[in-house]
């Protein structure tokens, strides 16, 4: 990874250089933070400057960025545009002490859901040294969007960028159905990048459609889930490689209350990494703050089946497995997981012109 190969350049140089890593997500940001430090114990490095004392490679979300320079937490009612404007007035007019500010490197993940203009207040982290021009490197995938309208500034990154397209997480058959759900910039397709073809795609289409506020969802979702976990009792797979992906926190928090209640231990992504859980500690998350993360086995809960709702969740939903992917759903969800693009968009408009009916 580029960031390891930045931070050995600069144990090399032992310079006063420093690496900022910025994502959107918690969990992903807990992730980054246990691999760079493992990392940096395990290359000898240390993980933070003798002549300053601060760290070698900071891993912020772009949230906590924002709340360290704005320095109060700003209401969910108040415009993000404006927060980020504030915060970079405060860096220009130097209200906020550049040394706790300014970074050598940035490297920028999740970029396809950070908020205002962010591409200005990351110009203003970046310092300029005398011989050193530093890196600045920005990775964002728009079929991730994890909320509609952000980042509408990647347009013009968009026209200079280098297209990562080539699988190589999951296993063919995976691919195949993820395929299927990508947005790729221009229309353009993903290939896959190895020959491993993987298990089958378990399907368990016998979950009768209800909303998620229903009576009863939880505990109906969590007897098909049972039936699940039952099949993958097995030495082979360690309860730590599942993941149990769902469509918001409420249903996450009773999943995991009634799992528990039936002795079976499992974590949201973030404990699951800042905790180091064992080998019999499950997942179960919601799709998108899995969003970065990857799971050996994937048990992906009735995603949302309608492209008139949240963009990216199904493909971000399909796209965390490794190898075994189970998709509860119902045989109409199949179907719309499975079609080609033109047939789910005949879907999506139809179900568009009964809700304008229905108005």
């Amino acid at each position: 990874m580029k960031v390891q190969d930045v931070a050995r350049e600069i144990a090399q140089r032992k310079q006063c250089e420093h690496i900022l890593v910025t994502c959107y997500n918690i969990p992903l940001s807990e992730k980054l933070t246990f691999d760079f430090d493992r990392f940096l114990e395990s290359e000898h490095i240390q993980q933070t400057c003798s002549s300053c004392l601060k760290p070698i490679i900071a891993v912020k979300r772009l949230g906590s960025i924002v709340r360290g320079i704005d320095e109060k937490n700003p209401s969910d009612k108040e415009d993000k545009q404006v927060v980020v404007n504030r915060c970079i007035q405060k860096i220009k007019n130097r209200v906020v002490s550049s040394k706790k500010t300014l970074y050598d490197h940035i490297f920028v993940d999740e970029a396809q859901d950070f908020y205002g203009d962010w591409p200005t207040l990351l110009d203003c982290l970046k310092c300029e040294k005398p011989g050193l021009s530093g890196y600045k490197w920005i990775f964002f995938d728009n079929s991730q969007k994890a909320f509609d309208g952000a980042a509408k500034c990647l347009a013009d990154f968009e026209k200079i960028s280098y297209k990562l397209k080539r699988v190589v997480r999951s296993t063919k058959r995976i691919y195949e159905v993820c395929s299927k759900h990508y947005r790729g910039y221009q229309g353009g397709v993903m290939d896959i990048g190895h020959d491993t073809a993987g298990p089958e795609v378990n399907w368990d289409t016998t979950f009768r459609w209800m909303h998620p506020n229903d009576p009863g969802y939880s505990e109906r979702m969590y007897d098909k889930i049972k039936k699940q976990l039952d099949v993958l009792d097995d030495p082979k797979v360690a309860r730590r490689d599942v993941c149990i992906l769902v469509q918001d926190m409420k249903i996450r928090d009773q999943l995991m209350g009634i799992l528990g209640a039936q002795n079976e231990k499992c974590a949201t992504a973030d404990d699951h990494i800042k905790k180091r859980k064992g080998s019999d500690v499950m997942i179960v998350e919601t799709i998108r703050r899995f969003k970065g993360l990857e799971s050996k086995v994937v048990i992906l809960c009735n995603p949302y089946c309608n492209e008139t709702n949240p963009s990216g969740t199904l493909y971000i939903g399909i796209s965390r497995c490794r190898c075994l992917l189970i998709i509860i759903t119902s045989e109409k969800g199949r179907k719309y997981i499975t079609s080609p693009t033109a047939e789910r968009k005949r879907s999506a408009e139809s179900v568009a012109g009964i809700s304008k009916k229905v108005k």
